[in-house]
């Protein structure tokens, strides 16, 4: 209970602690790269001595992925508040006055769950409800300061934003450029296809644009042939205007993903599964990595749905049965994007998530067939450098054939 923070190491002593805990218990899901994490972590170790009423624990996120993603974990830190295994209340972030609120409310509960609360998995839950004391008024949250600190904590008057996290940055880490220290601040851990991690801090308004001036100050090397995913739930961040909070990806990680080569004249078979060769070289040209200004969105969409309903009906035969599995996949994570300046491959798929674009400036000619008398089409793009990108199960073929030989210089 009280007293100390019990960090959670597996699955099972998880599940044993919510079963034989009869207190309520506050979780702090968290990880090693987070600022803010770092800077409330003392306060949270001080309040496992004031609040004896509560059990405290404490569940990194990067170690425990299953456990977080079983709690709906979305963003550090997660405070989440559980009562006989049932999840009751929650706090986003290191919001102390909130925070406090809850220790005080359950610290002076106590005691054994009653009412209705709900569980992981999403069902209500009734027992019969205990005799319990009114809890006395919260009293008004008081600044807290740093242990070995004359200065306010960050968190000092929880109403304003944080000036500082109080976290000295890491080698390979820094503040992104247009950073407003006077505005609401977040930590985002980018990874590298090396495995190097870099950690920057931004303002949740800023831009997947500034993340890119990040990564391209932080570290240079790495060009412009590179996506870049969020962690989870895994998707491609595709649009450079999109704020980082909306981009879902405040006190996250962002995956690095190089895109993949072709010797030229070559082809790439990256995805088995997709039934499609999907090769190109890198477009290097920063200008199609800036901002897109002016892009207009021609289609963008999975595979046609005819394809998927003959491949079901197909699928009863054993033969067949790969290729349906197959075309189920791609429809799922599957989608194609032709625009007025590109055409890109989207792969959204949790374990292999990428990213392939082309500017049509690199294309030298396109060519289609139909399939299924004309309900769907393979295309072929072949590049000026010998390359070529292949989509199968596209649909309407010939016209995103003739949009694209629009555009061809």
């Amino acid at each position: 209970m009280g007293g100390q923070v019990l960090e959670i190491t597996s699955k099972s002593q998880w599940t044993d602690g919510h079963r034989n805990t009869m207190h309520p218990v506050i979780v702090d899901f968290s990880a090693a790269w987070c600022g803010p994490c770092k800077a409330i972590a003392p306060h949270f170790e001080q309040w496992s001595q004031k609040y004896t009423g509560l059990a405290f624990w404490k569940v990194d996120v990067d170690q425990q992925q299953g456990i977080a993603s079983e709690a709906g974990v979305r963003a550090m830190p997660t405070f989440q508040i559980f009562r006989q295994g049932k999840k009751v209340e929650e706090v986003r972030g290191a919001d102390v006055k909130s925070l406090l609120a809850l220790l005080e409310k359950y610290n002076a509960i106590g005691g054994p769950f009653s009412g209705q609360g709900r569980t992981l998995a999403g069902e209500s839950s009734h027992s019969q409800p205990a005799a319990v004391s009114p809890a006395a008024p919260s009293p008004s949250p008081r600044p807290v300061r740093n242990p070995g600190s004359s200065q306010p904590s960050p968190f000092d008057y929880a109403g304003k934003p944080a000036s500082s996290l109080g976290v000295q940055h890491k080698d390979g880490s820094g503040t992104a450029e247009g950073f407003d220290a006077a505005k609401p601040s977040t930590s985002v851990q980018i990874r590298l296809p090396t495995g190097t991690k870099l950690t920057g801090t931004f303002n949740p308004s800023q831009t997947v644009a500034d993340l890119r001036r990040f990564l391209a100050k932080q570290a240079p090397s790495l060009g412009q042939s590179y996506t870049m995913t969020s962690s989870f739930p895994p998707r491609p961040l595709l649009d450079d205007m999109q704020s980082l909070e909306q981009a879902g990806v405040v006190n996250s990680v962002v995956n690095i993903s190089a895109r993949h080569l072709c010797p030229s004249g070559r082809r790439l078979h990256l995805r088995q599964q997709q039934l499609a060769s999907l090769c190109t070289r890198a477009q290097e040209n920063s200008e199609d990595r800036g901002l897109d200004f002016g892009e207009e969105t021609f289609y963008e969409g999975p595979g046609p749905a005819a394809e998927l309903v003959v491949s079901l009906l197909l699928g009863a035969t054993l033969v067949y049965l790969p290729i349906t599995l197959a075309v189920i996949g791609k429809k799922i994570w599957l989608k194609y994007k032709f625009t007025n300046r590109r055409v890109m491959v989207i792969n959204t798929s949790p374990l292999f998530g990428n990213v392939i674009e082309i500017g049509y400036d690199k294309v030298k000619e396109v060519r289609s067939t139909n399939r299924a008398f004309g309900l769907w089409g393979d295309m072929v793009v072949f590049l000026k450098d010998g390359s070529k990108l292949e989509m199968t199960g596209v649909d309407r073929v010939k016209e995103m054939q003739e949009h694209v030989e629009r555009f061809i210089v």
